[in-house]
């Protein structure tokens, strides 16, 4: 048999494939080990997560049934079996991002999220100390998938986080401009603000900063905010229309609500609601007289 420098490679070669053969053989077994485990001891780790959970009192799980709870959990811990069979994290991204999404525009806290999510991957490891305690290969396998899925996962949530509230800022933008357009003055000194359309916190919040933006620039006295467009006003929408006043008169200015129609003012008696000191009048004529008389101004007929 010949020997030599290139014979030495040839073998140290051989032996470096032998040696990889046989690591990547471990790595498939302990993979195998691990998923077994997983799918065997899945449902005990569901109650333990499920007592953990709300015992935690998490906002988002307080006051939902067990029963609820048990079943989103085994909806994640699929999609993390779905993972360790693979080899790399794909579903429980996809499943994070897809809730992310849901759940931001329910106003639920990502920190909510990431603490059911820590809890249930905590649940499986403690579980694992004891299972593979003789097995640390399987063990440190576990830990190492564990980290890869739960930081492709929290990556993917907050993605759906940021983007959902990109898209809440821009909707909020262009309300903001929709309805600085609407704003007309009518005298000097008087703005009329017409509303059309439901009034939810969002929108109130456009409203004010409209509102407060359009009185400082045109120096106005006076606000005419037109309702007959607003189906009904609730308890809620009343409480952001009487704040809005209150944040007006800091600027120097009154708001007076115009257009109450028989049907709203009926819903707003049922409903409860306090205007506080807001003015109402029951349509724009009147609205219009009684701001002219406190600049000093009246309507004349010719």
């Amino acid at each position: 048999m010949k020997s030599g420098p290139g014979v030495g490679w040839v073998h140290m070669a051989i032996e470096d494939e032998g040696a990889a053969g046989a690591a990547a053989s471990v790595g498939d077994g302990a993979s195998r080990r691990v998923l077994a485990a997983f799918a065997a001891r899945a449902e005990y780790s569901v109650t333990v997560s499920v007592d953990r959970v709300l015992a935690a009192k998490i906002p988002f799980y307080t006051g939902l049934p067990r029963e609820v709870v048990a079943a989103a959990i085994r909806r994640v811990y699929a999609t993390v079996e779905q993972d360790l069979e693979l080899g790399q994290p794909r579903a429980f991204p996809a499943f994070l991002a897809a809730l992310g999404t849901q759940r931001s525009a329910q106003g639920v806290a990502v920190s909510e999220i990431l603490s059911g999510m820590n809890i249930g991957f905590e649940a499986v490891s403690e579980d694992f100390d004891v299972y593979f305690a003789d097995d640390p290969e399987a063990h440190v396998y576990w830990e190492r998938s564990r980290a890869r899925i739960a930081y492709g996962g929290v990556s993917a949530l907050a993605d759906a986080y940021l983007s959902a509230r990109e898209k809440v800022m821009r909707a909020q933008a262009d309300e903001i401009l929709r309805l600085s357009t609407q704003v007309l003055p009518v005298h000097r000194g008087i703005l009329l603000f017409p509303l059309v359309g439901t009034i939810d916190a969002a929108r109130a919040q456009a409203i004010l900063e409209v509102l407060l933006a359009v009185v400082s620039r045109h120096n106005a006295k006076v606000v005419l905010v037109d309702v007959s467009g607003v189906p009904v006003l609730d308890a809620e929408a009343g409480a952001y229309l009487s704040r809005t006043a209150q944040a007006v008169r800091l600027l120097g200015a009154r708001a007076i609500l115009v257009g109450t129609s028989a049907a709203v003012a009926r819903t707003m008696i049922a409903a409860g609601v306090d205007l506080g000191s807001l003015k109402t009048l029951a349509d724009l004529e009147s609205g219009l007289q009684y701001a002219l008389s406190l600049i000093g101004r009246q309507i004349v007929a010719r």
